[in-house]
């Protein structure tokens, strides 16, 4: 008799359990566009998106960066997460020499702060220290999602913070970007005024825009309403706001120059948005410079050590304020 009284409840729990199952899995589907968006290291992203990264994991020793010169420390951001950042300090250094200025580098999507070697090599050499952090969600950083710009801003300026009280940072603060460590740049230099030159290389212009073209690189066609879907989407899972990550909006807020650089085969992110963004520029002595047959990821490759040199030429004349 017990028997018979119960086995409507059981099967009213399991019933109930797997339609809660159901109903968890259907959500969690939901959730996988914006977090394609998002959550670019995940697993579930990466079944979906390609990893466009070129780059490998090198060593300072490769370019000749003495291991007295290099350094790891982890600073805090607003938000508590833990964030790993490499200096290279400069040759001179080690004769008690105060740098030239300093170089923070800012890595793109699924890249990492051990990408500042050969650029660390060639400014070390001429007077700058160089720093470089794995962005949140990145490297040995902490966090889960990535923001393209929206709070790495306020990481940026509170590494800022953390050098300027415990390293010279010489006569310049310099921004080095590279594609959403770019667009990080610019969105940086629109609100602190410490920053006093940028590079810019391969930056998107607007987050609509990116998340647009990258859903039709990746996806194969182009839907308006997937692509806002995945920006709430963005915005509900992180706080980040679309509007507020657009450099075509804030270029024209920096008023330190800013040499723009971009390949003309890059084929993630077209040219024209750079020269969009460049169209803006109120900045003095800022620069546009097209790198011939460079791709998205490989403007150091191609152009070789005659444009680390033309970018040299570009910071020592800002330095000078002779742009």
């Amino acid at each position: 008799m017990t028997f018979k009284h119960q086995k409507p409840g059981r099967r009213r729990k399991i019933l109930l359990t797997l339609l809660i199952v159901l109903l968890l899995l259907v959500a969690y589907t939901l959730t996988v566009p914006p977090r394609m968006v998002v959550q670019v290291n995940s697993g579930i992203t990466t079944l979906f998106v390609s990893n466009h990264s070129d780059d490998t994991l090198i060593t300072p020793a490769q370019f000749g960066i003495e291991p007295e010169r290099r350094e790891n420390f982890t600073y805090t951001t607003f938000d508590g997460l833990k964030l790993k950042v490499v200096r290279v300090s400069a040759v001179d250094s080690l004769a008690g020499a105060s740098p030239r200025g300093t170089i923070i580098f800012l890595h793109g999507v699924r890249r990492h702060k051990e990408q500042i070697y050969p650029m660390a090599a060639f400014f070390s050499a001429a007077g700058y220290d160089c720093y470089a952090p794995d962005l949140r969600s990145h490297g040995e950083s902490e966090g889960l999602f990535t923001t393209y710009g929206y709070y790495e801003k306020l990481d940026v300026s509170r590494l800022i913070d953390t050098i300027s009280s415990r390293f010279a940072t010489g006569n310049q603060i310099i921004l080095w970007g590279q594609s959403m460590g770019a667009a990080t740049a610019i969105l940086t230099m629109a609100t602190d005024s410490r920053v006093t030159a940028g590079i810019i290389e391969s930056t998107f212009s607007d987050f609509r825009q990116v998340v647009a073209d990258y859903f039709v690189q990746e996806m194969g066609f182009y839907s308006e309403s997937v692509r806002d879907y995945m920006i709430w989407g963005a915005h509900i899972l992180t706080g980040i706001e679309a509007a507020q990550v657009s450099p075509l909006n804030f270029a024209s807020e920096i008023s330190a120059p800013l040499l723009f650089v971009h390949g003309s085969a890059d084929q993630r992110i077209n040219i024209k948005y750079a020269r969009e963004i460049f169209s803006r520029v109120k900045s003095p002595g800022s620069q546009f410079l097209q790198i011939d047959s460079a791709r998205h990821t490989n403007i150091w490759e191609t152009g070789g050590e005659a444009y680390f040199k033309r970018v040299l030429e570009f910071l020592q004349s800002s330095a000078r304020g002779k742009l």
